[in-house]
């Protein structure tokens, strides 16, 4: 009797509690209206144009008529409301119960209250014994409304007599309304809005269009022109925004667009007149995919300016329209698929100023035979016509070197200006430009930084033979511009060494102009050889009989400037070069190295010469020099052998001579020869005995040190060699103190499907060490036999070697990290809480206390009836 007394009690505490919770979890909400989302408006109120998301949960008492009950929806009169996208649930907590939208016998508009009008509402016939329901609903504020609102339900039901009555009324909390400006901000949440206002924020909604995202209530509530400015981290949900006005979309700072849902088949924004995105970074990884980042189906001018597109499926896909878009001064990378993707030939397409690196496989831009493609940086060793399809583009016209990053920005650090008779400086005062006469035209600033080997334009060819007191600059006209003079200005005081040096009398203290510092570089035609100033003869192959520009130093405010004008017989000029020309302000660098180990040893065949470098500076590389007497003539027994080393590391050499007699002794000298072919120090003797066993070696530096007076230079053929800047995507460095930064081991591979193109090795190029594959460590390389040198028994291997302040593997910045790690995992941004979840914490407290309680109950019964 006992045991099954227990067992009843048991029973009955499982059964109350289920009970319990079943009817609580069936009450859903409390009775009235509760503003689902957002939870909340911002500080200032809720922008006028602001989607709000509704629910209503009423008590009904059903009778047996067909139709039972009607919900009115209302708000304040004269348009507070607009219903026009918005809708109503069309059933309630009960999915087999159907409400119609609407209203029946005229109910809600005849019964409306005073200062309210019937925005929207549904009908339905309810059974007997149901006792409550919830319906949800969404709208949005008129974006012309400027008061304070409500919005009031209304439910009616009919009587046992089958009259109509009013069961229920309520009216939400009152919603303040930031009224509509023509500058409105956007983001995510109403906290993150922070005091900027009116400000738009996202809601409940996934719909066409991106309805239900703050960007697109702010497109729907704009006027042509107004700005609409992105705030923090921005999440867009699996449905493209729609952006169907000319306005603005801007950011804030590093404001960024990054997509919320794992949906991956819409772009982020999909553009269709003629609007203008700027200042964002769109990041388009979508879960393990990625979702095309802009696309533009516009026939009105679109402009695409100053943002970073990465990790998206496209960057930007233009479709088939008339439209004419441009895209400028964009970092666009490690887009799975094409940067830019024209699908037909109508419009035009004008792409220029961009960094477009290390995206799709083959093409990284096609412009289907209808755009333009120059003054664009394609990655390390790329040219412009490998990686634009169907696009008109000149390898004489692409950049030398990647655009600077901007600091805590999106985009690249470069401006289109217009040049007037008004001096007016750019990039914090850094350059400068006006005209003296003619019209006023547009002219692209292009800043590269300067520090590291991946701010030197076309640095395989012109090596770091400038010690830079400026940064970097690419300078070319607008497209269609003709103007007659161009009087350019850059500064020189990034540093007192700078400062000093440039006004001493070598340089702008000389009176000279072809001696003062302010260096440009012709890679198309070669009128300069490597580096010329703009104030001396021009010393390239292609010079004929050009003179220089004027040139002057205003040491006042530490400035040289050169007028650049149209007449053709003087270079740089404007018709000439002002497309495609590279500027900087420095010292001349004639190069050389630091030795520290410099050893000629006989193994029994042949004389092993080996020689270390700690750092290398505008070096082309070494010839090894021989004599048979020590102050003999010297001749050179090996080819040129490059180097490997720069400023910040250096490299390890080996030459083998196999030219050699026994019970002989040999002396052996090291040429360095600098980038501009000339031979600028010699180092040794060092000398080794052939018959001695063990073999003798002496370290001497040369006291012939020789240096060729600066800027006097070899007469040595030059020749026009596709760009190899060494290039490596890092943080940007802020100007006046780069620092180079160089990382051990091998260069990752691009992150292209199919990956055609390796990355440029920070070394040279492509031996899976880093190292030139010919001068791998075990390698061998012969000269050939009709060179000049020994036909037999020469041969080079040279090696990287560090810094003594460096060690392997290390890196000189562990924060100058390569971009597409830090990109890899994208932004997805967290879920927001909705309004009401916090109903179900009581159901939980509740079901925990119950099986606390049935967990005793079993306990105790089983003690009962087991322990006697």
């Amino acid at each position: 009797m006992r045991k099954h007394f227990w067992i009843g009690t048991l029973l009955a505490v499982f059964l109350s509690a289920v009970f319990v919770i079943s009817a609580l979890s069936n009450t859903d909400r409390a009775e009235g209206i509760i503003l689902l989302s957002p939870s909340a408006c911002p500080t200032s109120g809720c922008a006028a144009g602001q989607r709000l998301n509704f629910s209503v949960s009423f008590p009904l008492s059903p009778e047996s008529y067909t139709p039972n009950t009607q919900v009115c929806v209302y708000a304040p009169t004269g348009g507070w409301a607009d219903f026009s996208t918005g809708w109503l649930s069309d059933e309630g907590l009960d999915s087999n119960l159907a409400y119609s939208p609407g209203e029946t016998d005229g109910l809600c508009t005849s019964l409306a209250p005073t200062n309210y009008e019937w925005i929207t509402g549904a009908y339905s016939t309810l059974t007997a014994g149901y006792t409550n329901d919830s319906l949800d609903f969404a709208l949005n504020i008129d974006p012309s409304t400027t008061v304070s609102g409500d919005i009031r339900v209304l439910v009616f039901e009919r009587n046992d007599l089958g009259n109509w009555i009013g069961t229920s009324d309520y009216t939400s909390t009152t919603i303040s309304v930031a009224p509509h400006t023509n500058t409105v901000y956007v983001a995510n949440s109403a906290a993150d809005c922070s005091s900027n206002s009116p400000c738009f924020v996202n809601s409940g909604d996934d719909l066409d269009g991106g309805l239900g995202t703050g960007l697109r209530d702010a497109v729907n509530a704009a006027s042509a022109a107004d700005i609409i400015q992105i705030l923090g981290e921005y999440n867009i949900k699996s449905e493209a925004v729609l952006i169907d006005k000319a306005v603005l979309v801007t950011g804030i700072e590093d404001a960024a667009i990054s997509s919320e849902s794992t949906s991956c088949n819409e772009s982020l924004l999909s553009i269709t007149v003629g609007a203008a995105v700027e200042n964002l970074t769109l990041d388009g990884t979508c879960g393990t995919s990625h979702r095309t980042l802009i696309e533009i189906n516009s026939s009105g001018a679109v402009a695409i300016r100053h943002n970073t597109l990465m990790n998206g499926n496209i960057g930007i896909r233009v479709r088939d329209n008339s439209g004419s878009p441009i895209i400028a001064f964009n970092d666009i990378a490690n887009n799975s698929s094409y940067a830019i993707y024209k699908e037909s030939a109508s419009g035009d397409l004008s792409i220029y100023t961009n960094n477009i690196i290390d995206n799709a496989s083959s093409y990284q831009v096609i412009c289907n035979g209808s755009g333009n493609a120059d003054h664009n940086f394609w990655g390390d060793d790329e040219t412009a016509s490998a990686n634009a399809l169907d696009c008109s583009v000149s390898n004489s016209k692409q950049l030398g070197a990647a655009i600077k990053t901007n600091v805590g920005i999106p985009g690249v650090n470069a401006e289109q200006v217009t040049v007037t008779a008004v001096k007016q400086y750019a990039f914090d005062g850094e350059i400068a430009y006006s005209h003296s006469g003619g019209s006023n035209y547009d002219l692209v600033i292009v800043n590269h930084g300067q520090g590291s080997a991946e701010n030197v334009p076309f640095y395989g060819t012109l090596g770091d033979s400038i010690t830079p007191c400026s940064n970097y600059y690419d300078i070319f006209l607008a497209e269609g511009e003709s103007p007659s003079k161009l009087n350019l200005t850059i500064k020189y005081d990034q540093n007192a060494t700078c400062t000093a040096e440039i006004e001493s009398s070598e340089f702008c203290g000389s009176g000279n102009p072809a001696d003062y510092p302010l260096w440009w570089h012709d890679p198309a035609y070669n009128v300069t050889e490597y580096w010329d100033t703009t104030g001396q003869t021009p010393d390239g192959t292609g010079a004929g009989s050009a003179t220089g520009q004027t040139t002057t130093c205003n040491t006042t405010l530490n400035e040289i400037q050169v007028e650049i004008d149209t007449n053709v017989g003087n270079r740089p000029n404007l018709i000439s070069d002002l497309n495609f020309t590279p500027f900087v302000v420095g010292l001349p660098n004639d190069g050389g190295i630091d030795l520290s180990q410099f050893t000629v040893t006989f193994d029994g065949s042949d004389n092993k010469i080996r020689w270390n470098t700690s750092s290398e500076s505008n070096i082309s590389g070494f010839h090894v020099l021989r004599s048979d007497i020590e102050n003999g003539t010297y001749a050179r027994i090996s080819p040129l052998i490059e180097s490997i080393g720069d400023t910040h590391i250096g490299g390890i050499y080996y030459y083998t001579d196999g030219s050699i007699q026994f019970t002989r002794t040999y002396y052996y000298k090291l040429e360095v020869v600098n980038k501009q072919g000339q031979s600028i120090e010699f180092y040794g003797p060092v000398s080794v005995l052939t018959s001695t066993a063990t073999p003798t070696s002496t370290l001497t530096r040369t006291p012939t040190l020789t240096r060729t007076p600066y800027p006097t230079r070899t007469s040595t053929p030059y020749y026009y060699r596709s760009p190899t800047s060494y290039y490596r995507r890092a943080t940007a460095t802020p100007l006046g103190g780069p620092t180079q930064v160089r990382t051990y081991g091998p260069t990752p591979t691009p992150s292209r499907t199919s990956a055609t193109k390796p990355t440029y090795s920070a070394a040279t190029a492509s031996g899976s060490s880093g190292y030139p594959a010919e001068n791998e460590p075990g390698a061998t390389q012969y000269p050939s036999g009709d060179s000049g040198y020994p036909s037999e028994g020469g041969y080079i291997i040279s090696t990287a070697t560090p810094s003594p302040d460096e060690e392997p593997g290390s890196s000189q910045d562990d924060n100058n990290t390569d971009r597409d790690s830090d990109n890899q995992g994208g932004s997805q941004g967290n879920e927001q809480p909705q309004a009401g979840d916090e109903i179900q914490w009581p159901f939980l407290a509740l079901g925990t206390i119950s099986g606390l309680v049935l967990v005793a109950c079993i306990s105790f019964i089983l003690i009962k009836t087991r322990v006697k």
